[in-house]
C-alpha cells in the first residue's frame, strides 16, 4: 500500500509539475531537477571509454546512444582517437566531446600533449574583427608555413615588433620581398623568375644610407650616399675618389687575363670602354701578336703600361763593357730581328745570316720525356737540346737521349727517329737436326753484317749461338729468313716455328706459330724457308730467339749452310 502511494505521488509530481527537488520542496523555476546541498555533490556514471569515437564501453540494447548522454571517463587512451579522464558527452552521431577542453580567454594550464590547432586536414585561421589575418595551411610537418592574408607595407610590415611596429618584413609587391626600419625600406629582393633575381640596398634612395661590411672592428667595404663612392679598408670615403683603397699593407689586383691578340678585345666578353685595365698573364711564347706579362689598358686596342724596366737599353751597360742584368727588349715595330743582315726576310721573325757560325739553342738535362722539368710550363713548339741520357723512366716512350727535343701536347718529342739496327747470320755447316719433337733453337748468330749498337744488341757470336739480348726497353721489328734442307729421304716434313722471349724465368710468346716451311722431299725438291716478320715490345734484359719443333713426318732437317741463307735482322723503332 505504501509503495503504491509513493509511486502515485511520484507520478503526480512528474505529470503535474514536471520538476523534481532533492533537498528542497520548491525546485527553482525553470529547473527540471533542483538538488539543494552545500556539502555534497552529484556523482555522474563513471565508464572507461576505449576511444573518442567508440560506444563499446556503454551498455546498449540497441545500436545508438541518445545525443547529450553524459559520462565521466576514467581511462587514458592515446593515439588518433585519444581520451583522458574527465567529463564527456555524446554528440549523437560519432564522437565523445570532452567538457572544459576549450582554450580559455585568460589562458590555460596545459600538459605536454595539449596543443592549439586542428586534428583534421583543415587549416588553422586567425582573425580579428572577423577578418582573416594569418592562415596555417593543412599539411605534413615538412610543409610547415604561415600565410599572411595581406602583403604589408614599409610602414606596417607583416612581421614586426611590439616595440617597433613599423620595422620588419613585408612584400613590396607580389615578386618583391623587402625589409623596412622605422617605415623606410632598406633592402629588397626582386624575383625575375627563371632568369634569376636581384638584391637591392636602399631601393627607394630614401633616406640616404651609409652601407658598410665589417669584420670585428674593421671596416671591409664602406659606401657614402652623398659622395657616391666606395672605400675598401676604411670608412673615410674621400670625395675626390670614386674608389679608394685604404690598406697600407696590401695591393690592388686587377683581373688577370690572357691576351692573344692586342687588336682584339678577347677574352673580354664585349668591346670595352677605353681605359679598361687588366693584367696580361700570357707570355711571349704565345701567338705572334701576344705580349709579355704586365698591366694593359684598352684604348681601341690593348696597350701595355710601361715601366722603367721597359726602357730601351743597349746590350751592355752604358759607357762600359759590363754585362747588364735582366735585358728583356721587345721588337714591336715590325716584329722581326736580323743578325748579320740589314734586310730581314718578310717571312722571318728571326734571321741569322752568318756563314761560319750556327745557332746554339738552350741546352737542358731532361730526365723523362713526359716531364717538363727543368723547363717550367713550356709552350708547344719549344725547342731544346737535351744533354742527358736516361733510359730508366717507367715506359720506354719516356726514355730520353742526347739530341734535340720539341715540347708538344704535354711531352718532349725527339727530333731524331730511332734508327739503330743489326743483322746477324750463320753460313757454317750446321749438323743440328731441327725436326725433333722436343724442339730446339735456331743457331743464327755466328757473325754480324752490321750492329749499330752492340750495347743495345748484345750477343756472344759463334756458330752455335741462338739468343740475342736486348738492353733497352722499346719497340722492335724482327725479320727472320732461314733456308732449311731435308737430309734424309723422308717425305712430307714440316716445322712449327715461333719467335720467343725469355724474360727472367718466364717464356713469352709475342708472335704466332709459323708453319710456312713444308718440305715435300720428292723429285729433288728438298728445301724450304722459315720466314718471320714481327713488331714487338721488349724490355731491357730480354733474350729473343727462334724456336722450332717437328710438325710433320720424322726425318733430319738442318739449316742450309750456304752464305746468304740464314739471317736475323732487328731494328729498334721506338
Amino acid at each position: 500500500m505504501k509503495i503504491f502511494t509513493y509511486l502515485s505521488l511520484f507520478l503526480y509530481l512528474n505529470i503535474t509539475f514536471a520538476q523534481v527537488g532533492i533537498g528542497t520542496t520548491s525546485p527553482a523555476d525553470g529547473a527540471a531537477l533542483d538538488i539543494s546541498t552545500n556539502d555534497q555533490g552529484i556523482l555522474i556514471p563513471r565508464v572507461a571509454l576505449t576511444a573518442n569515437n567508440s560506444l563499446s564501453a556503454i551498455s546498449l540494447s540497441g545500436s545508438t546512444l541518445t545525443e547529450s548522454t553524459l559520462v565521466y571517463n576514467t581511462a587514458t587512451v592515446t593515439g588518433a582517437n585519444a581520451v583522458k579522464p574527465g567529463f564527456y558527452y555524446w554528440n549523437g552521431s560519432n564522437r565523445w566531446i570532452p567538457l572544459g577542453d576549450d582554450w580559455s580567454l585568460s589562458g590555460n594550464n596545459i600538459n605536454a600533449s595539449d596543443f592549439l590547432g586542428t586534428t583534421n586536414a583543415q587549416p588553422l585561421v586567425f582573425k580579428t574583427s572577423n577578418n582573416t589575418k594569418f592562415t596555417i595551411p593543412a599539411g605534413t610537418s615538412s610543409q610547415s608555413k604561415i600565410l599572411s592574408q595581406g602583403l604589408g607595407s614599409e610602414s606596417a610590415p607583416v612581421y614586426s615588433f611590439a616595440s617597433s611596429p613599423n620595422s620588419g618584413m613585408y612584400m613590396h609587391n607580389a615578386t618583391n620581398l623587402s625589409l623596412s626600419s622605422v617605415g623606410k625600406r632598406f633592402i629588397s629582393y626582386d624575383s625575375f623568375g627563371a632568369s634569376g633575381g636581384q638584391v637591392t640596398i636602399n631601393p627607394d634612395g630614401d633616406p640616404d644610407i651609409n652601407f658598410q661590411v665589417r669584420s670585428d672592428s674593421n671596416v671591409i667595404i664602406s659606401t657614402h650616399p652623398t659622395k657616391i663612392n666606395v672605400e675598401i679598408g676604411a670608412n673615410n670615403n674621400p670625395e675626390y675618389a670614386s674608389l679608394s683603397l685604404a690598406r697600407n699593407d696590401q695591393g690592388f689586383m686587377p683581373n688577370r687575363v690572357i691576351l692573344n691578340n692586342l687588336s682584339n678585345f678577347s677574352p673580354i666578353n664585349s668591346a670595352p670602354a677605353n681605359g679598361l685595365l687588366v693584367w696580361n698573364n700570357s707570355t711571349s711564347s704565345g701567338p705572334a701578336s701576344a705580349n709579355p706579362k704586365g698591366m694593359y689598358f684598352w684604348d681601341s686596342r690593348w696597350k701595355r703600361m710601361l715601366t722603367t724596366d721597359d726602357l730601351d737599353h743597349d746590350w751592355y751597360e752604358e759607357g762600359t763593357t759590363t754585362q747588364p742584368n735582366n735585358i728583356n727588349d721587345n721588337i714591336v715595330t715590325n716584329g722581326a730581328v736580323g743578325i748579320g743582315d740589314t734586310s730581314i726576310d718578310a717571312s722571318a721573325t728571326l734571321e741569322l745570316t752568318g756563314a761560319n757560325k750556327g745557332l746554339l739553342v738552350n741546352r737542358v738535362a731532361l730526365t723523362n720525356a713526359s716531364v717538363a722539368a727543368p723547363v717550367t710550363s713550356p709552350a708547344d713548339g719549344l725547342l731544346v737540346y737535351n744533354t742527358n741520357r736516361n733510359l730508366s723512366p717507367a715506359g720506354y716512350r719516356n726514355d730520353v737521349r742526347v739530341g734535340f727535343y720539341v715540347w708538344q701536347n704535354g711531352r718532349w718529342i725527339p727530333q731524331k727517329n730511332e734508327d739503330r739496327s743489326a743483322r746477324f747470320g750463320n753460313a757454317a755447316n750446321r749438323t743440328k737436326n731441327l725436326n725433333v719433337t722436343s724442339g730446339t733453337e735456331l743457331e743464327l748468330f755466328e757473325f754480324n753484317e752490321w750492329n749499330d749498337d752492340s750495347n743495345l744488341f748484345s750477343v756472344s757470336e759463334g756458330p752455335s749461338a741462338t739468343r740475342l739480348t736486348i738492353n733497352e726497353d722499346g719497340r722492335y721489328t724482327i725479320h727472320i729468313n732461314v733456308t732449311i734442307v731435308a737430309i734424309t729421304t723422308n717425305q712430307d716434313l714440316q716445322l712449327d716455328t715461333q719467335l720467343l722471349i725469355n724474360r727472367g724465368a718466364n717464356t713469352l710468346y709475342p708472335g704466332s706459330t709459323i708453319s710456312n716451311n713444308y718440305i715435300k722431299n720428292v723429285n729433288n725438291i728438298n728445301t724450304s724457308s722459315i720466314i718471320i716478320n714481327e713488331t714487338i715490345e721488349m724490355q731491357s734484359g730480354d733474350q729473343v730467339y727462334i724456336y722450332v719443333e717437328r710438325a710433320g713426318n720424322s726425318g733430319t732437317v738442318r739449316m742450309r749452310p750456304e752464305a746468304g741463307s740464314n739471317f736475323f735482322t732487328i731494328s729498334k723503332v721506338k
